[in-house]
């Protein structure tokens, strides 16, 4: 057995292990709790740390639904489709039944009926309780929507962008994915100005989506992230990809605020950014601007190159 096995039966813990995943097994909330401390011992002494952020004490159903994942959800929408399923596995047998569709969805998610997947969003994220919420479910159902091009969760998911935060990437991802950008930004640019928009990071992350998408972008995104490119409380991870949109989109007077910038700017590598931003500038005032910083340092000396060849038009 692996010594971590090894060392965990040694000490009366019950457990399964799978690669990297450790499932334990106790009587008591006190004792799982004992069984953990245990863990991390015999993790920590061979170097290895566990992942607090994906641990957890789970009791009855709780657990169960743990280990098993999504089947239990997907299981309650199969009732209805137990003869579409048999058709797009290729069966053809008159006894095919509920637990036979069970077994094949269980083997292979991915391939379950979309009108599945719609049951399950609307039961489960879009009518379902904030508390029970499942990142894991919603992830997966995103991604069959995806792949399927199928556009059921939009409008929906866009309201999860404040009652659920955390979930910002996976739901601009679809978006893009099903081409409902362009539908979405009015949505988006309400939620930027109102009082729901906490979190600087989430910010981060539609700023970065737009950034990706193509066509001109609304007035109203523009706007916004002009206030938090010149903003003094912004985070600098914030103005980074707000600096390189107002340089797509923004206007010459947004350029021309940019290059005062540069002076003030206290690290090189903000005023490498800075720089990569006036590439719109008309040519012979940028060209002077560069052949100034130029050798300034390593940062800016990059940024003038790729300014200069065009590499990042």
């Amino acid at each position: 057995p692996h010594p971590v096995d090894r060392s965990l039966t040694d000490r009366g813990v019950f457990h399964y292990r799978y690669v990297d995943d450790i499932r334990i097994f106790a009587a008591s909330r006190h004792e799982a709790r004992q069984a953990l401390a245990t863990l991390i011992a015999v993790l920590r002494k061979r170097g290895l740390v566990l992942q607090t952020a994906k641990s957890g004490i789970h009791v009855g159903d709780e657990a169960r639904q743990a280990i098993e994942g999504i089947q239990p959800v997907l299981r309650a929408a199969l009732q209805e489709y137990v003869h579409d399923i048999a058709e797009l596995f290729g069966i053809d047998d008159p006894y095919f039944s509920l637990l036979d569709a069970e077994e094949l969805v269980a083997a292979d998610p991915d391939s379950a009926p979309i009108a599945i997947m719609r049951i399950t969003y609307s039961q489960h994220i879009q009518n379902g309780n904030a508390d029970t919420f499942d990142k894991t479910l919603l992830h997966f159902l995103l991604k069959r929507f995806r792949n399927a091009g199928d556009a059921f969760a939009f409008p929906h998911c866009l309201s999860l962008l404040i009652q659920q935060p955390q979930e910002t990437a996976h739901i601009l991802r679809y978006v893009s994915a099903i081409g409902k950008s362009d539908e979405a930004e009015p949505t988006v640019v309400e939620f930027l100005e109102s009082a729901d928009n906490v979190y600087w990071y989430q910010v981060y992350q539609i700023i970065v989506w737009r950034n990706a998408a193509s066509g001109a972008p609304s007035t109203g995104f523009v706007n916004y992230v002009r206030r938090a490119v010149f903003s003094s409380i912004a985070p600098g991870y914030v103005r980074a990809v707000g600096r390189e949109f107002i340089a797509r989109y923004g206007t010459f007077a947004d350029i021309d605020r940019l290059e005062e910038a540069i002076s003030e700017a206290a690290f090189d590598l903000e005023r490498a950014e800075l720089v990569c931003s006036i590439r719109r500038m008309e040519s012979g005032r940028r060209n002077g601007i560069l052949a100034r910083l130029r050798d300034e340092s390593l940062f800016t000396t990059n940024a003038v190159s790729l300014v200069r060849t065009g590499a990042l038009d």
